[in-house]
C-alpha cells in the first residue's frame, strides 16, 4: 500500500452516456482530497477516450485512467482490474451514471479511522429515469440515528447487510487489506447480484463493519440500458444465469452464520417482476418461480412489511 493514498475510488466505464459520465466525473472531483485517486477503467469503450477524461478533469494527477479491453460483458473484468492498480488504504466503487453525494466521503473515512472498521455503509437515494422500470430497494434495515452503528456479530444483524443499500458497491467503504488478504474478487461466472456475493465474502471476513444510515452515500441511476433492467425483461438469458446466484450466495451465507431472509426477499421481488413483465418465454417464468419459492422456509414472514417490491 502507497502511504499517501488514504482512498481510492474506483470507476468501470463502458460506452458511457456523455452527458451522465460528466456528472458523475463533476461529483467525484468535487470532493477529490489531495490524498485520494480516481481510477477509471475504460472497459471496451469507444465514445470516452483518455483525452476526453483528461479534459472533463482538468488533467487532474489524481486521475488514474486504465484501458481494458477483453471478451468480458460485465462488470466484473473492470472492477477487479482496477483492484490491481489500487494503492488507498479503502477502496470505493461508484459506477460512471452515478452521482456521489459531497457529503459521504469525508465524515464516512473519518468514522472508519476512528472506529478502526473494516466497511462502513451509507444510504443511497436513487432515480429512476422511466417509471416502468424495476425499482431496486434502497432501504436500510438500521435505525435512522445520527451516530454509527456497529453491526451485532449475530445472524439476523449480519443477514441485514444483505438487503437494499448496504448491498450497493457505492454505499460502502471498504479497507483494501481486508479484499487483498482474503483474495475477495468479483466473481466472473454469475451476472445477476455479483456485487451481492462481494459484499458478502467482505461481511463474512470483516472484523467491524459499521453502519451511518444518516449519511447519503449516492444517488443510484436506474435505467434501462442497465445489464439489470435487461435481464429483468429479455428472454435472452438462461435460467441458470438467474437461480445459480440465489443458490450460491445463500449457500454462503448459511455457512457463515448469516440470515438470507432480506437477500430472499429482494430476489423474490426480482423474480415476480419477472413472472409479471418480462418477454421470458412462460416455462423459464414457472422455472425462476418454482426455484425461488424452494428458499421459502428460510424467509422470515414478519419481514413482509418492510419488503416493498
Amino acid at each position: 500500500m502507497d502511504d499517501k493514498i488514504l482512498l481510492s475510488i474506483i470507476t468501470p466505464v463502458h460506452e458511457p452516456d456523455p452527458v451522465s459520465f460528466q456528472r458523475t466525473a463533476r461529483s467525484i472531483m468535487a470532493v477529490m482530497q489531495k490524498n485520494w485517486e480516481w481510477i477509471v477503467i475504460l472497459h471496451n469503450t469507444h465514445n470516452l477516450s483518455m483525452e476526453d477524461i483528461a479534459s472533463i478533469t482538468n488533467g487532474s494527477k489524481a486521475v488514474r485512467v486504465f484501458p481494458k479491453n477483453d471478451d468480458a460483458h460485465a462488470p466484473w473484468s473492470p472492477r477487479n482490474f482496477a483492484l490491481t492498480k489500487a494503492r488507498g488504504k479503502y477502496v470505493y466503487f461508484v459506477d460512471h451514471d452515478d452521482e456521489l453525494k459531497k457529503e459521504f466521503l469525508i465524515p464516512a473515512l473519518k468514522k472508519m479511522e476512528e472506529e478502526d472498521c473494516d466497511i462502513l455503509i451509507g444510504s443511497a437515494e436513487k432515480e429512476l429515469t422511466a417509471p416502468h422500470l424495476f425499482e431496486v430497494p434502497i432501504l436500510l434495515d438500521f435505525p435512522n440515528t445520527e451516530d454509527g452503528i456497529i453491526v451485532p456479530d449475530d445472524p439476523d444483524s449480519k443477514g441485514k447487510l444483505l438487503y437494499g443499500a448496504a448491498i450497493m458497491l457505492s454505499c460502502k467503504i471498504i479497507r483494501r487489506d481486508l479484499i487483498v488478504d482474503n483474495s475477495i474478487t468479483f466473481d466472473r461466472d454469475i451476472l445477476l447480484t455479483e456485487d451481492v456475493l462481494f459484499a458478502l465474502r467482505c461481511y463474512c471476513k470483516a472484523r467491524k463493519i459499521c453502519v451511518m444510515p444518516k449519511l447519503v452515500a449516492y444517488t443510484y441511476v436506474q435505467n434501462e440500458n442497465s445489464l439489470l433492467q435487461r435481464m429483468l425483461k429479455e428472454d435472452s438469458f438462461p435460467v441458470e444465469v438467474y437461480t445459480e446466484p440465489v443458490r450460491i450466495i445463500v449457500n454462503l451465507a448459511l455457512e457463515n452464520n448469516i440470515s438470507p431472509s432480506g437477500y430472499l426477499w429482494m430476489m423474490m421481488g426480482m423474480f415476480t417482476r419477472i413472472y409479471q413483465k418480462s418477454n421470458m418465454s412462460a416455462e423459464k417464468k414457472r422455472l425462476l418461480m418454482s426455484e425461488i419459492q424452494k428458499y421459502i422456509p428460510l424467509m422470515k414472514p414478519g419481514e413482509r412489511r418492510d419488503r416493498k417490491f
